[in-house]
């Protein structure tokens, strides 16, 4: 059964929905839902219309608004980022809104670590949760050892989601080109063993305020497990040992909510693959039943009232 949030006498707030699509998607859309019927009103706002100025009372606008006047700006997405340049200007627009006491959610720090598959695991491992086997280099040659030693491995890019991007490589020559392409395109060559999957699925988790309120199994058509590859979703109880994994990473990684990905090792029992900062959830809900938006924008309020 869902898990119950609780709202009680949080007074009326405006809340800011920051996205890179001119459009609300439908995650969007089920937050600014969530939060009116909660009382609150939520402006929907676009990474193409933000700008930055130094000196004046206002540092961030978007439009005309001034965006250090909401309480409250929900960072759906960081948008997509083509240049370390284009990077910088957003992560620092984001933390000159917390700099002048706007609340971002998820944290600016957070959102960006967990952006950053490397870092991100480093914090996880170091929080003693299990992680997949990885190995980071930009040496071609150094690379091909662990793809000898490990025989099937993943090749991932650092900053990626959907699934797209990410390469299985069955043996050594097939991972000497894919390497040997990341390389000219100047890439570090993320590697992970490949893990058995039980099933082969794996375990999406939302953690929303220290509460996992939903999960779902997610069984694949092919190596890929997330939804957008195609898998299918059947419902989990919130009660298993990978819901409990799931909330110590989120908590380790500093966010208020994350979808959590998890799969079982037919050999080493539950590996963390990764934390989202901004997952999408439309096939979890379909099975579950559980819609997150209404306990994001339930605890996204009750943090304005604390």
């Amino acid at each position: 059964m869902p898990r119950p949030f609780q709202c009680g006498g949080i007074a009326i707030a405006r809340v800011g929905l920051l996205h890179y699509s001119p459009k609300p998607p439908w995650t969007a859309v089920q937050l600014i839902n969530a939060f009116e019927s909660l009382g609150a009103t939520v402006d929907y706002l676009i990474w193409d219309y933000v700008e930055v100025g130094i000196g004046g009372e206002c540092s961030v606008r978007h439009r005309r608004r001034c965006m250090e006047a909401y309480p409250a700006i929900l960072l759906r997405s960081i948008g997509r980022v083509y240049t370390p340049e284009q990077l910088a200007y957003r992560e620092a627009t984001l933390s000159m809104l917390e700099d002048r006491g706007v609340t971002v959610v998820n944290p600016v720090k957070a959102s960006f670590t967990a952006r950053n598959k490397l870092y991100s695991l480093y914090l996880l491992a170091r929080c003693g949760l299990p992680v997949p086997e990885t190995v980071v280099t930009e040496n071609v040659a150094a690379a091909l050892r662990r793809a000898r030693e490990w025989g099937r491995i993943v090749i991932k890019p650092i900053v990626g989601s959907l699934g797209l991007g990410s390469f299985l490589a069955d043996n050594v020559d097939m991972a000497y080109y894919i390497f040997n392409l990341l390389a000219k395109l100047n890439q570090p060559l993320y590697i992970q063993r490949y893990v058995e999957k039980r099933y082969n699925s794996d375990i999406r988790v939302f953690v929303v305020d220290g509460v996992a309120v939903a999960a779902a199994r997610r069984l694949g058509s092919s190596w890929k497990t997330n939804v957008a590859q195609g898998a299918r979703t059947e419902p989990l109880s919130v009660d298993g040992e990978y819901s409990e994994l799931a909330v110590k990473a989120v908590e380790c990684l500093g966010l208020l909510y994350a979808g959590v990905d998890i799969a079982e090792d037919s050999k080493n029992g539950y590996v963390i693959f990764e934390v989202n900062a901004s997952p999408l959830w439309r096939g979890l809900q379909r099975a579950t039943g559980v819609n997150p938006a209404v306990h994001i924008a339930a605890a996204v309020l009750r943090r304005l009232k604390r």
